[in-house]
C-alpha cells in the first residue's frame, strides 16, 4: 500500500503567517503502565493529485525519500546521497501536491543538518500497542481503511523503528483542528524539547 489518495481541497484563512506543512500528531503510552508517553509530529507523506504513468515510479522514489527524512530526525544526521536523490525527484515531479510535500522533506533535511542537536524522534522503551493519530483537517477521511492506506508509509516506518507494535497495533484516528499550530508536544528531556521546538518552527 502507498499513500496515493489525493488530499482534499481546504481553504485556510490568511493570517499573515506562512502556512505550516501538513503533519501527523502521534501519541501513545502512559505513565500508568510504567512507560513514558510517546508524542511525535511526523510530516505527511506525499499524495498525488494525478495519476500519470510515470507517477508509479516517482512514488517508489518518494517512499525512499520519506523514510530517509524520518531516519534523519530519528538519527540526528543527514544522508547527503538521500538529499541529492530527493532534489532530483523534486525537479522531476509534476504533481503539485506531491511536489509540495517533497519540498517539505528537503526542509526537514535542512533542519537536521543545521541544528546538529541529536535525535528529534525518540522511541519509547517498548513499542506502543495503542496510539492516537491526529490527521490534518484537509486530509481527514471518516473511512479508517482509507486513512490506513493514506498513511501506510509513516505506519510502516514506526513499526520498523519499534515505536509501535506490529499487527496487534490499535489506532484511534481523529481530525486535527483546521489550524494545529498551537498543538503542544510534551517531551522527555530539555535537549529533546529544544530540538523539537526548533523542528516545529522549521516545519
Amino acid at each position: 500500500m502507498s499513500p496515493t489518495i489525493p488530499a482534499r481541497a481546504h481553504t485556510v484563512p490568511h493570517t499573515g503567517r506562512p502556512l505550516r506543512s501538513p503533519a501527523l500528531y502521534v501519541a501513545g503510552g502512559s505513565t500508568s503502565d510504567g512507560q513514558d508517553p510517546l508524542f511525535l509530529r511526523l510530516p505527511s507523506p506525499p499524495s498525488w493529485d494525478d495519476r500519470p504513468p510515470s507517477a508509479r515510479a516517482a512514488e517508489r522514489r518518494a517512499r525512499k525519500a520519506y523514510f530517509a527524512a524520518l531516519d534523519a530526525l530519528y538519527q540526528g544526521q543527514v544522508s547527503d546521497e538521500a538529499v541529492d536523490k530527493l532534489q532530483r525527484l523534486v525537479a522531476d515531479v509534476r504533481s503539485t501536491s506531491a511536489r509540495s510535500a517533497l519540498e517539505h522533506l528537503l526542509r526537514v533535511f535542512g533542519f537536521v543538518r543545521r541544528e546538529e542537536s541529536g535525535p528529534v524522534l525518540v522511541p519509547p522503551a517498548a513499542p506502543c500497542a495503542r496510539i492516537t493519530i491526529g490527521v490534518p483537517a484537509e486530509e481527514w477521511d471518516a473511512d479508517r481503511a482509507r486513512l490506513a492506506e493514506r498513511y501506510a508509509w509513516p505506519l510502516e516506518w514506526l513499526r520498523m523503528r519499534r515505536f509501535v507494535a506490529g499487527k496487534a497495533l490499535v489506532i484511534d484516528w481523529y481530525p486535527l483542528p483546521a489550524s494545529s499550530a498551537g498543538a503542544r508536544e510534551p517531551v522527555r528531556s530539555l535537549a529533546a524539547a529544544r530540538a523539537r521546538r526548533r523542528y516545529r518552527g522549521a516545519a
